[in-house]
């Protein structure tokens, strides 16, 4: 009988192991948008930005806000990784549009705070640094590459720490389907209450 307990322990504790890993890791889908309101004064800087893809872009209140759909990612111990595949801005000189920088495929990363992207070529390039977040958003600062950047192809001063924008970003989790641990993690508990039934009789 002992044994019999045992094993429905180990059964349950398995199944339960499981579940919690699946739990642990949350599927973002495709159908949520980031918004940026560019705050910065690129007109200042003798820049222009515009869309690439499937980024929208409006004037809202003076400002340049660019939407980018949310095409997947993850939610790992609370930690969000938001890609947005097949959309991106282009920043270029105002005077001559055919000099620029283009920023695609960004990738929002909570846990470093930062926000990367595929930059003329270069992949995976960190080009914002998460501010302060509250509750118009999470301040977007140049981080030292992208001001680098802009430097080099444009003559741009450093602009690095500086706000860039706010970012508003509402991904869309995926249903949390039962794991393949739940019917084990089922079994196991009916074992015991079985046994314990028994045991009682």
């Amino acid at each position: 009988m002992r044994r019999l307990f045992v094993a429905a322990g180990v059964l349950a504790v398995t199944a339960w192991g499981a579940v919690s890993a699946a739990a642990a890791t949350l599927d973002i889908v495709p159908g949520g948008t980031t918004s940026v309101e560019v705050t910065a004064d690129l007109d200042g800087l003798g820049l222009s930005a515009g869309t690439i893809g499937t980024a929208t872009a409006e004037v809202a209140d003076g400002n340049l806000v660019v939407d980018f759909p949310i095409t997947g990612g993850s939610v790992t111990d609370g930690v969000a990784m938001i890609e947005h595949v097949g959309s991106g801005v282009e920043i270029f000189l105002t005077s001559d549009p055919s000099s620029s920088i283009s920023l695609t495929n960004f990738l929002i990363d909570t846990g470093e705070g930062t926000v990367s992207s595929d930059v003329n070529g270069i992949a995976n390039a960190v080009v914002f640094d998460f501010g302060t977040i509250d509750d118009s958003g999470i301040q977007l600062n140049f981080a030292g590459f992208l001001a680098g950047a802009l430097t080099a192809a444009f003559g741009a001063p450093n602009t690095t720490g500086g706000e860039f924008g706010i970012a508003n970003t509402n991904p869309e989790i995926a249903p949390i389907p039962l794991p393949a641990g739940a019917p084990l993690l089922i079994a196991g508990l009916a074992a015991f209450a079985f046994l314990r039934r028994r045991k009682v009789a």
